[in-house]
């Protein structure tokens, strides 16, 4: 409907939003994350005390679980989605060579930006002890301004400007833009600079809330 009797909107192509939108399904992929859930049943049933005993560091432990069940689930989903792009559409990749180094680091950034947030989302648990729908509030709110679910080239201008103050973009539109060709050089080494800032926030937030978490205990399990 968007795409009715144009050859683009907002700069972008019929082509590079339908190889925008299969690139979207095989990064969310990437992209889940169970830890809100894994930590707000942990402190709901007092497993989280035995935890704590635990030589590991259990922010760490549970990031290699998503990504081991991240990896796995993108393998299984790979293979259908290029049967299906094969046989119905055909992509537009246009990205560089050069460019391809940039974009593996934009994904890995965008996963553990996607990570800490839920993380952070799962430490309220230990404050409510139940974490509710705040989970899924988190996730879709995420999709929503990360331009996962509509593109933010679609939303007004001022949606658009706001969103580069935030972590969000970073998540979707941005590595997705790096992989259609849509981000320069420069622009994409920027953005991927901002990632990092954002990783670096997001985890001080993460251990700061973590080290409250720990002395906020509250065990009405076993």
């Amino acid at each position: 409907t968007v795409y009715s009797g144009k050859q683009a909107v907002a700069g972008v192509s019929e082509p590079e939003m339908i190889t925008f939108a299969i690139l979207n399904v095989l990064l969310m992929e990437l992209q889940r994350s169970d830890v809100q859930y894994v930590i707000a049943s942990k402190v709901n049933s007092g497993e989280i005390a035995m935890d704590f005993l635990k030589p590991i560091n259990l922010l760490l432990n549970w990031m290699a679980d998503d990504i081991g069940r991240n990896v796995g689930w993108f393998v299984l989903s790979l293979i259908p989605t290029a049967v299906f792009i094969l046989l119905f559409f055909q992509p537009v990749i246009p990205i560089p060579a050069g460019m391809i180094p940039i974009l593996l680091v934009s994904v890995v950034f965008s996963f553990v930006i996607m990570w800490l947030m839920a993380a952070i989302v799962g430490l309220m648990s230990f404050w409510f002890m139940e974490l509710g729908y705040l989970g899924i509030v988190q996730e879709e709110v995420v999709r929503l301004l990360s331009g996962s679910f509509v593109p933010l080239w679609f939303f007004p201008q001022w949606v658009q400007d706001v969103s580069l103050f935030l972590p969000f973009l970073y998540v979707g539109q941005f590595p997705l833009s790096i992989a259609i060709g849509k981000v320069p050089y420069a622009g994409a080494m920027h953005g991927v600079a901002v990632q990092a800032a954002w990783v670096g926030i997001l985890w001080l937030a993460l251990a700061i809330l973590w080290r409250k978490a720990q002395k906020h205990v509250l065990i009405q399990g076993g």
